[in-house]
């Protein structure tokens, strides 16, 4: 997978490598991210790709979903809930809890 940065507005990108170093699927298609207010983010994406930040996305850490999941995209509200959606019905909710669990 590629993740991209920015820092001026869209006029120049960088890899965006602490996501991608998270990623165990290394071929797998990043599809949706949200990262709200506070910090608490998700990126989804094929093949179970399920990832969290409780730092804006400075540092990354997988959750554990089944390869056969194909997730299209996230939402994470300011409260901690995060809820994925994807093929087929999928939908899988989480919240993140103050001290650090999910």
């Amino acid at each position: 997978g590629v993740a991209l940065t920015t820092s001026d507005g869209g006029e120049t990108f960088a890899p965006y490598t602490p996501l991608t170093q998270a990623m165990k699927n290394k071929n797998a298609s990043l599809t949706g991210m949200a990262i709200a207010d506070n910090g608490i983010g998700i990126a989804v994406g094929e093949a179970g790709l399920m990832l969290m930040t409780r730092d804006s996305g400075n540092t990354w850490r997988s959750l554990a979903m089944a390869e056969s999941l194909f997730f299209q995209d996230v939402a994470v509200a300011p409260d901690g809930m995060a809820i994925a959606v994807g093929l087929d019905g999928l939908i899988r909710y989480s919240q993140f809890l103050p001290d650090g669990s999910v």
